[in-house]
């Protein structure tokens, strides 16, 4: 198939597929991003976008209609601002390359969004508010995980926001038959990789706020 062919099928370069990591599904509202071409000092000016049926977002800046396909690859950068209710899983950007060959138009990139401090979880979902620390400082961008104790698959995951803070919304904390507590641990990791120890959920964490600090 001819490159200009190609062009009348595929209306843009890339597609960023967003997804609110506690429902599995696209949010309502689109975070702020920014785009970021390979060898500037500085992100873009927030893009403009818009929705596609299925929940992604397509940015005018590669939009086929408005801008000739590229003649060679060009990697990017995207950047996710957070906020208090969905803060993005890669905080220090997304980078992908958009190809000059159409056959491998259009280029998805993946983007989870994790709960912030803020997230509306239903209210029937359990929530442990808490912070994360190091030496008393808040520590930003730090990714909190519940696991079953002792180990086993992450169950849940959040994100603090600036201030360090984070709240995890536990949906499987009650066993199946809907009354015992399940046994499950929180840690929270955070950006340059540290990671806080191991903390025992107990009943009463759900009407106290923890400090999960890192070294």
């Amino acid at each position: 198939m001819s490159r200009l062919l190609t062009t009348l099928f595929v209306d843009t370069l890339v597609i960023v597929e967003l997804v609110d990591e506690f429902t599995g599904r696209p949010p309502q509202i689109a975070p702020a991003m920014r785009l970021r071409r390979a060898g500037a000092e500085e992100p873009e000016e927030p893009a403009s976008y818009r929705r596609t049926a299925g929940g992604g977002v397509v940015f005018a800046a590669f939009d086929l209609v408005r801008r000739a396909a590229p003649a060679a690859a060009v990697s990017h950068e995207l950047h996710v601002e957070g906020d208090a209710a969905l803060r993005p899983d890669r905080p220090g950007g997304y980078p992908f390359t958009v190809p000059a060959d159409p056959a491998r138009w259009p280029v998805r990139v993946g983007v989870r969004l994790l709960p912030g401090p803020a997230y509306p979880y239903p209210r029937h979902v359990p929530v442990v508010h808490g912070r994360v620390l190091r030496a008393g400082a808040p520590v930003a961008e730090a990714v909190v995980e519940v696991r079953p104790a002792g180990g086993g698959t992450v169950t849940a995951r959040c994100a603090a926001d600036e201030a360090g803070r984070f709240s995890a919304g536990i949906a499987d904390y009650r066993a199946p038959d809907a009354r015992t507590p399940r046994p499950l641990a929180l840690a929270a990791r955070a950006p340059d990789g540290a990671a806080s120890a191991v903390h025992l959920l107990a009943p009463e964490d759900f009407t106290r706020s923890i400090d999960l600090t890192v070294p």
